[in-house]
């Protein structure tokens, strides 16, 4: 499961650093970003900036290995501050639990996925800066990006079928049965959502999901961002469904070593 583990780490790197180059391009903060975004305030872009700094900072130290567990519980806290302040309020002026939604649950599933990162780093390196975590600390921060996952997995299979018209339209015309997809992906985003929650499928669900995860940036993602090279959201998503697929990876090494990491022999997580 080391290999699993090692593969995730890197889809989220390069998920932060990905993001990292995006703001600079930009000057904002693009992770799970609304499609209304709220005007400029006093020092925004200086913030920007900043969190695009600690995200390629991240990256970098878990491509070389060193130190990366503090970097990335960093990025956790910046990604959920960012989601609180401008995610959140907006989700609730959407009343048809569309894309708003979409967005900050995104967001939470990210900084979550931080946090099981972090639970790594702190259970299967022992070096200095990255074994930092009190006894039992790691089983409660998996616990916490786990849910915020399985809560995204369960939003977006929903929306799948409340906005199939939209999904359908999303998939590129060189695959066939847009609307069988549409709901096959739909139905496996639900089933994932409450495998992460139900005992003994995690470990199936987490690997599954983020492998599925992975081929849509293969086969949707990318090919969408290529066309359109200059389109900032699309060059995004790729980063957002890349790194979402890196931490369900990390999940399933997780699940994959329950006794390390302070989780019930179960499958469901819990303190030791």
């Amino acid at each position: 499961m080391k290999k699993i583990t090692s593969i995730g780490r890197i889809f989220f790197a390069i998920g932060m650093i990905g993001f990292c180059i995006l703001i600079l391009i930009d000057g904002d903060f693009v992770v799970a970003r609304s499609m209304n975004p709220p005007p400029m305030f006093p020092g925004k872009m200086i913030i920007s900036y900043f969190s695009g700094v600690v995200f390629l900072l991240t990256g970098l130290l878990i491509i070389i290995r060193k130190w990366s567990a503090i970097p990335a519980l960093c990025c956790a806290i910046i990604i959920f501050i960012w989601g609180l302040s401008r995610n959140v309020p907006e989700a609730f002026s959407d009343q048809l639990l569309g894309g708003l939604w979409t967005n900050t649950f995104k967001a939470f599933a990210i900084g979550g996925g931080a946090l099981i990162l972090v639970a790594s780093y702190a259970i299967e390196d022992r070096s200095p800066g990255n074994f930092f975590l009190p006894e039992g600390w790691t089983g409660n921060l998996i616990t916490v990006g786990q849910f915020l996952i399985a809560m995204f997995l369960l939003l977006c299979g929903i929306q799948h079928f409340k906005f199939i018209d939209f999904v359908a339209n999303f998939i590129p015309a060189y695959i066939p049965g847009h609307y069988f997809w549409a709901g096959f992906t739909g139905v496996a985003l639900i089933l994932a959502g409450i495998g992460l929650m139900i005992r003994g499928t995690a470990f199936s669900a987490s690997l599954a999901a983020g492998i599925m995860l992975f081929l849509w940036v293969i086969l949707l993602h990318i090919p969408m961002s290529v066309m359109d090279p200059g389109n900032i959201r699309s060059w995004t998503g790729v980063c957002e469904a890349l790194t979402i697929s890196g931490v369900l990876l990390i999940l399933a090494g997780a699940m994959k070593n329950k006794s390390a990491y302070g989780l019930n022999k179960q499958g469901l997580l819990s303190n030791r």
